[in-house]
């Protein structure tokens, strides 16, 4: 917004007075938007190009698995995002350009529906060593899981979110819609490969749920950094 005068106030991650940030100010490691690279056909998703400069594209190229894009979604504060069905939709990276370690990960999306044994959204390793996942038994609402062992951090997921979670080396941070941090120690791993959709590693657990960004650091964000992050996607997303 312009006074005038000369000055901006723009608002963004660095304040009042500044330039607006960006996520890519940060240098992510991989960074999906669904109101830029998108590449579909009447709607189906065939890839969703990275916006980072390391081309760790997410594909589908079986029509049937193929998730929807939606030009402007209401829960996303009219911006576009991309939808999974919940039975057959999911996208995967193949091959990263480099293995992750430590990360810190952000994505912003919207639960639909949820299954008894936990439907997947994100996961990583064929070896289905890492998962974000939801469901309604055994308190799975929002949980995060490690090589098949019990829940490690879990919140209800009932509305927008920006959901970020953070890996050192030991400990696991998580943190939705900028609150309070949640932490638990989390076994040392390392990442080849991206899905969205489903359990890579179990070849299932589709999830149904919309998604408008998703952001991933190949390092440990400061805790500026990642309020940085959570205020482009509240502004952004319109989110809390």
């Amino acid at each position: 917004m312009s006074l005038g005068i000369g000055l901006d106030l723009t608002i963004g991650g660095a304040g009042v007075f500044g330039p607006t940030f960006s996520p890519a100010d940060l240098e992510p490691f991989l960074w999906l938007k669904a109101d830029e690279g998108v590449v579909e056909s009447g709607n189906d998703v065939s890839q969703w190009t990275d916006q980072s400069a390391n081309g760790n594209n997410l594909v589908q190229a079986a029509g049937a698995n193929q998730p929807l894009y939606t030009a402007a979604n209401s829960d996303f504060n009219g911006k576009p995002t991309v939808d999974f069905n919940g039975s057959s939709h999911f996208l995967r990276s193949g091959a990263l350009s480099s293995s992750l370690t430590d990360t810190t990960t952000f994505i912003t999306f919207y639960v639909n529906s949820i299954a008894v044994n936990g439907d997947t959204i994100i996961t990583s390793e064929v070896t289905n060593s890492k998962r974000l996942f939801y469901g309604t038994g055994g308190n799975r609402d929002g949980v995060l899981r490690n090589a098949g062992s019990s829940n490690i951090l879990n919140t209800v997921i009932n509305n927008t979110y920006t959901f970020m979670y953070q890996f050192d080396g030991t400990t696991l941070r998580k943190r939705t819609n900028g609150g309070a941090v949640a932490t638990v120690s989390f076994a040392s791993d390392t990442i080849n490969e991206i899905g969205l959709g489903y359990s890579i590693g179990l070849g299932g657990r589709y999830s149904d749920f919309d998604i408008a960004e998703f952001i991933v650091y190949n390092k440990v964000l400061t805790t500026d950094e990642i309020e940085d992050v959570f205020n482009y996607t509240n502004v952004k997303y319109a989110i809390y």
